[in-house]
């Protein structure tokens, strides 16, 4: 599995890293907008750690733009930012949760644990629906949990 990890705090992002590489993960990880997009569309990370205020970048088109690309990516907020408006405003974009800094790396890697095995339940749940109805199936499922 493979986490990208977009933060705009090198401290942050090396703590992120070695927790989720203890974690067996292969780990990517950026401090800019632009880099983060760049590495989205052509690394295709199953797991997405974000910021929502990154540089070069609006604060939600991380989530955004993950989702288009893959409605099935797991997008977790890591954030300062514990506004309920932003943090309902992440959820209705797509995040699948919102974690308010500073954050317990355990429970992160538990968080995501637990996002990984709905996703590979879906995934299971989607072989037994015919081929020509599988997107929009899982489309919808993955609209009725946001």
């Amino acid at each position: 599995m493979k986490v990208l990890i977009i933060d705009n705090h090198p401290l942050m992002i090396k703590t992120l890293e070695i927790k989720m590489r203890k974690e067996g993960y292969d780990v990517l990880s950026c401090t800019d907008g632009k880099d983060a997009i760049q590495r989205i569309t052509n690394e295709h990370p199953d797991v997405v750690i974000t910021e929502v205020m990154i540089p070069n970048c609006s604060d939600f088109e991380i989530i955004s733009i993950s989702k288009k690309l893959d409605y099935n990516v797991i997008v977790v907020v890591v954030s300062v930012i514990g506004v309920e408006k932003i943090i309902t405003e992440a959820y209705e974009l797509g995040a699948d949760d919102y974690i308010v800094k500073p954050v317990n790396l355990n429970l992160l890697a538990i968080r995501i644990k637990r996002l990984l095995k709905t996703k590979q339940q879906m995934e299971l749940l989607a072989k037994s629906i015919p081929a020509i109805n599988r997107k929009t199936v899982l489309q919808q499922l993955a609209d009725i949990n946001q």
